[in-house]
């Protein structure tokens, strides 16, 4: 007879946190680098990327359109001004450093990320997060039409 086999629990790995916090510190770094456009997008055309094709195309803006720009305000502590050119970007900039917060505490305590990640919290923040993106979307449309 095999003895009874002891459940094992999720392993931790320091890596996914890693990654994470040096894609945070890299935003962080290239919303204060960059300047941002007035217009209210473009912001990203300073990293050498064309113009957003959505909006040259269709004339109307894209989902994220203004999410660069969002956070080049608010990493200089305009945060009205962040959440009038994109209110979505405001709320991901934001919600992307609580995860870094909740990244360090991981880090330090050595809880898998797969704790976090499958966490009903979770799920519903996503869930949150779309329908703002959705809305901020609805706004950047209005917006850009007047």
């Amino acid at each position: 007879m095999n003895p009874p086999s002891e459940s094992v629990g999720p392993s931790f790995s320091a890596m996914p946190y890693v990654i994470y916090l040096s894609c945070l510190v890299l935003i962080i770094i290239l919303s204060f680098e960059l300047s941002p456009s007035p217009e209210g997008h473009g912001t990203h055309r300073q990293l050498g990327f064309p113009p957003c094709g959505f909006l040259t195309v269709t004339g109307y803006p894209c989902p994220s359109c203004g999410l660069t720009t969002s956070f080049s305000y608010l990493a200089r502590g305009h945060g009205i001004k962040s959440l009038q050119t994109q209110p979505f970007g405001a709320v991901l900039f934001i919600t992307l450093l609580a995860i870094g917060i909740i990244a360090v505490v991981g880090l330090v305590k050595r809880i898998p990320v797969s704790n976090f990640i499958e966490s009903i919290v979770f799920e519903r923040i996503q869930v949150l997060l779309l329908v703002l993106f959705l809305v901020s979307w609805i706004y950047k449309i209005i917006i850009m039409a007047f």
